[in-house]
């Protein structure tokens, strides 16, 4: 869902580009999502771009392509320069990352308050887990489109155990929400789950008895972030500077609230290659680890 938000970003910023074609073409990938969520998306996105044709009356056309997996989409922006600008769940980035960040420039997170967030190994109660080696034979709620939660316990479990997660467990849940891995444990359909620790934090404050089934065996250093969006070297300079004004003097944020909401976000906040090193050392190790 986070690609709808950029969208929106890209084409305020374009707007002002007078030298540049009125034609923008732009790409999404749906396929990790159910089929109920992917049409929810692509309702989204026609929503945009009706709502932007109208305001400008039509002086600039916008084209939505809808493509059918992570490497598609990912060919199209360093092989072919069909599409000058990129957001991706992090793990994909993570597995990119270096002919990523060879073509692109100007980085930029979708998140909360924070640059970057927590990720919490949360368990159910009832289900005596108090460390990793307690999640063998347990079931496991994970999220469907961002593989970096699998990870990052996969991380854990090859670390410290020697054995990735899926030779431990018993079962694995999948669900398309973060809201729903944490109901899943509440209602003891799932033993453990891996959630931005914001998100259980915001479940909380809607519920507190949720603390009294659930508890947080484990918890990240502050590195993920829910996605990543880029720009190709070749987009102007003029667009890049127009972006980076309106998240720095808030316009773009303020306008978008709702959309954020959506997605359990906050904002969009620039980010540099800098801000990426301890993420990308995680997974380089991870790397390693399952080899």
């Amino acid at each position: 869902m986070f690609k709808v938000v950029f969208l929106i970003s890209f084409l305020i910023l374009t707007l002002n580009a007078k030298e540049q074609s009125n034609t923008f073409n732009f790409a999404v990938t749906v396929h990790k999502f159910d089929k109920l969520q992917r049409e929810k998306i692509r309702s989204a996105i026609s929503l945009v771009e009706k709502e932007f044709n109208k305001l400008y009356k039509d002086k600039y056309k916008v084209k939505i392509h809808f493509l059918e997996s992570d490497k598609e989409l990912i060919d199209s922006y360093l092989k072919n320069k069909k599409f000058n600008a990129l957001v991706l769940h992090t793990s994909t980035y993570l597995k990119y990352k270096d002919r990523l960040k060879e073509k692109s420039k100007n980085f930029f997170s979708f998140n909360t308050d924070s640059k970057f967030q927590k990720y919490i190994l949360l368990a159910n109660k009832e289900s005596k887990i108090n460390s990793l080696k307690d999640i063998k034979g347990k079931k496991f709620a994970s999220y469907i489109a961002n593989y970096n939660y699998s990870n990052w316990l996969d991380y854990l479990t090859l670390k410290e155990l020697g054995l990735s997660y899926k030779s431990l467990i018993d079962e694995e849940f999948k669900y398309t929400k973060d809201k729903r891995l944490i109901l899943s444990l509440y209602f003891g359909k799932t033993d453990f789950a891996i959630v931005r620790e914001n998100i259980y934090e915001d479940m909380l404050l809607l519920n507190p008895s949720i603390e009294k089934r659930l508890k947080v065996i484990r918890e990240s250093s502050p590195m993920f972030t829910y996605g990543l969006g880029m720009f190709n070297k070749n987009l102007p300079q003029k667009m890049l500077e127009d972006f980076n004004k309106r998240i720095k003097d808030g316009t773009l944020n303020e306008k978008f609230v709702s959309l954020f909401r959506i997605i359990d976000q906050s904002m969009i906040k620039r980010v540099f290659p800098s801000d990426l090193e301890v993420l990308e050392s995680f997974y380089d190790e991870y790397k390693k680890l399952k080899r």
